[in-house]
């Protein structure tokens, strides 16, 4: 499963609607025959049938000091991983945290809201990691969405940011960051780089709107279709499409 795991401690799996996680052993991650009580809320299966496969992840108390590690999906040193039609409420750090020089990672149609940091990547000085970003709802949120150290490689489109209060898409380290067609609105500081550790951000087609703070670009970063094939919806569409379409599904089929 190339250590995709749900969170330890005060967080965990109460409301188990089905996520699509699919790793590098061609597997995907299901609730089939799992039980929170006993201590084994997700097992691994053959993809074939989605209602299983989609989740919805809610906080409840238990014994134990709250953790910072205590993330929504924690992935570290990963090669080969997607999450798709997640939605996160409520947990006790981070609702995604990549670690670790993960490679190889798509992170798509989520609903992340209500909640102080929503996707971190990085704590790792190699540059190796890449990443996609596509079709998320990130909203009601302060930081980390996504915060995104020493990428090698980080594409996002269609996302949709939305009442975002301290930063919006954040390139750090020596990160090359490309950002298409994404919607923001209500976002401090929507996108920017940090250029004095040498990271690039590309911008193009995006749509900022009730924001204030940085809008900045810097650097060539990279060409996406030069690595893979993908098509962007139009700017306008993105809050309707991704808050409508993004989270647990009952009509995804594989």
């Amino acid at each position: 499963m190339g250590m995709i795991s749900a969170a330890r401690g005060r967080h965990r799996a109460r409301r188990l609607a089905g996520v699509l996680a699919a790793s590098a052993n061609g597997l995907c991650v299901s609730n089939k025959d799992g039980s929170t009580a006993g201590n084994n809320p997700v097992v691994q299966e053959t993809c074939a049938t989605i209602s299983r496969m989609q989740w919805s992840f809610t906080a409840v108390s238990a014994p134990g000091r709250w953790s910072h590690t205590a993330d929504g999906f924690a992935q570290v040193t990963t090669d080969g991983a997607s999450g798709t039609t997640v939605t996160f409420t409520d947990v006790n750090d981070g609702y995604i945290d990549s670690r670790i020089d993960t490679i190889n990672v798509t992170v798509s149609w989520n609903k992340m809201g209500n909640h102080n940091k929503t996707f971190g990547i990085g704590w790792t000085t190699n540059v190796t990691a890449r990443m996609t970003i596509h079709h998320n709802h990130i909203f009601n949120s302060t930081q980390r969405n996504p915060s995104a150290d020493n990428l090698q490689y980080c594409h996002l489109y269609n996302n949709y940011l939305q009442n975002v209060t301290s930063y919006g898409n954040y390139a750090r380290g020596a990160t090359k960051m490309v950002i298409e067609n994404g919607y923001f609105d209500k976002v401090n500081n929507p996108y920017y780089p940090d250029t004095a550790t040498g990271a690039q951000l590309r911008q193009s087609g995006s749509t900022v709107v009730n924001s204030t703070g940085r809008q900045e670009t810097s650097g060539s970063a990279f060409t996406p279709g030069s690595f893979y094939s993908y098509t962007l919806d139009p700017t306008a569409n993105v809050p309707s499409l991704v808050s409508t379409s993004s989270g647990p599904r009952a009509d995804i089929v594989m």
